[in-house]
């Protein structure tokens, strides 16, 4: 019934000096970890041992940071200026928690633009989760695509393909253990 969140440390190139980064200031960190809470909250019988469950749940996660991110008219107008609507290839929404990532050296810790099965991953829950959430960006650019006709409304057609997704995400819980 409770979110925590912590601090890391980090040097910016070139610097001696130690600053500390605020996980709880970045919206994908919050809106992830608020996923996993709601996930609990919806399937509050679960086995949250279980390496399955735990795979889905990160993936669930990544998804709502993911798809809720399109409720934000600015982040759509410059997620289709970063890419002139073609969300094919990696792009600000495909990749997961950039910012800390950076700090740490590890570059984005997910990207959902990749042709992993589960045979490429590990067991780790993280490693494997992207496959889950590779075949769900890859309806959402179906979606996506359907709703976007030439000369159309992509504004519209890209926060419309984040709610069907989300809402999608949130329902096939129903279908779970």
């Amino acid at each position: 019934r409770q979110l925590f969140f912590g601090v890391v440390p980090y040097r910016l190139a070139g610097e001696t000096t130690v600053r500390m980064f605020e996980t709880v200031s970045s919206w994908e960190l919050v809106t992830h970890e608020a996923s996993h809470a709601l996930h609990h909250a919806l399937k509050p019988n679960s086995d949250v041992s279980n390496v399955g469950w735990r795979t889905w749940s990160e993936s669930f996660a990544d998804q709502l940071a993911m798809w809720t991110s399109l409720r934000d008219p600015g982040r759509v107008r410059t997620l289709l200026a970063e890419t002139s609507g073609d969300l094919n290839a990696s792009n600000a929404l495909s990749r997961t928690v950039e910012a800390f990532g950076a700090l740490t050296g590890a570059g984005p810790l997910r990207d959902a633009v990749h042709d992993k099965k589960i045979s490429d991953t590990s067991e780790e829950v993280h490693d494997r989760s992207e496959v889950f959430t590779g075949a769900a960006y890859r309806l959402f650019l179906t979606v996506y695509n359907k709703l976007s006709p030439r000369g159309g409304d992509r504004e519209r057609a890209l926060s419309k393909a984040g709610t069907i997704l989300g809402t999608f995400v949130t329902r096939a819980l129903d279908y779970m253990p």
